[in-house]
């Protein structure tokens, strides 16, 4: 997960605009040559950004550019519960302090500013 943490972490994407962040990711992504699906869905409710397939995991890629804490804390905790999902990596523009497990699932929380600072 260290990896896709350091590259998306990297990134300068648009902050304001979630669905725009999530549009330029994917093309940053892809051009990385991270194999990536974009909206898969684990089930009915549950929807993350991305899935990464790094390594032989599946990992959880959200982005949130605006966040309430307990309302992405549930989301999270929800794909931590699927038996496919090996990591989650939280990607946001606020700061927001996750568990380095939820659920028994590693868990991560990266900067979506880093890659302005630089």
């Amino acid at each position: 997960m260290s990896k896709i943490v350091r590259f998306c972490s990297s990134q300068r994407v648009a902050m304001k605009d979630e669905k725009v962040a999530q549009a330029q990711m994917e093309t940053l992504l892809l051009g990385a040559g991270f194999d990536i699906k974009r909206e898969h869905r684990l089930s009915a409710q549950d929807i993350p950004d991305f899935l990464i397939s790094e390594s032989g995991f599946s990992i959880v890629l959200e982005m949130k550019t605006r966040c309430q804490r307990m309302k992405i804390l549930r989301q999270l905790e929800r794909y931590s519960k699927h038996q496919s999902v090996d990591g989650i990596i939280l990607l946001s523009a606020t700061a927001i302090a996750i568990p380095p497990q939820i659920s028994d699932t590693p868990a991560i929380f990266a900067s979506m500013g880093r890659g302005w600072l630089r």
